[in-house]
């Protein structure tokens, strides 16, 4: 009787540490985290037990991380921006960004993870120090270098199998390359 209650134990417990729900929560992620990220959510990315692979996590994370970048320089030249039209399109995005973090924090949320808000922005620091025309030159540039990262990541989100990821990203995409159609515009 003490054997088949070990036996029995043992079964259980084997049973228990192989659940067959966590399959796709081992797949490591083939896509980097940006460098620029908090390294907990370095780690979260690659060992928070959620039902995404690692590539998912790692879209979440890097695509909150670019929105969070492009949505702080927006509303610094909103502030600071000596045109007129960058002031302007510096507003458009600055709620076209807020309003895609709340939609991928949402997600991440709904998913177990945490895009925390530790990052400090080393550009910012350095846009707030340039006036006028110096300033709208650097503004120009860190958001059309962010716009391209983003678009990066977010090809990436659409090429992942959840479905609520997929669909975020493509709609994202239309609306940032919009952006920096946009942006171009301006530039001319």
């Amino acid at each position: 009787m003490k054997r088949l209650s070990y036996i029995l134990l043992s079964v259980l417990a084997l049973t228990a540490c192989t659940n067959s729900e966590r399959a796709d929560r081992a797949v490591a992620a083939t896509d980097t985290v940006l460098p620029i990220a908090d390294t907990t959510n370095k780690a979260q990315v690659y060992t928070a037990d959620v039902g995404l692979t690692g590539n998912e996590k790692a879209f979440l994370l890097n695509a909150a991380l670019s929105a969070k970048r492009i949505n702080a320089f927006a509303h610094l030249a909103t502030q600071q921006a000596k045109s007129t039209d960058l002031r302007n399109q510096a507003a458009k995005f600055a709620h076209q960004y807020n309003t895609m973090l709340i939609h991928l924090e949402t997600l991440a949320t709904g998913k177990g993870i945490s895009l925390g808000n530790t990052e400090k922005i080393a550009e910012l620091a350095v846009l707030k120090k340039e006036q006028g025309d110096q300033f709208d030159q650097l503004y120009t540039k860190l958001v059309l270098a962010e716009h391209a990262n983003l678009i990066q990541q977010l090809n990436n989100g659409s090429k992942v199998a959840n479905n609520e990821i997929k669909t975020f990203a493509s709609s994202g995409l239309n609306i940032v390359n919009r952006n920096n159609s946009d942006m171009a515009k301006l530039l001319k």
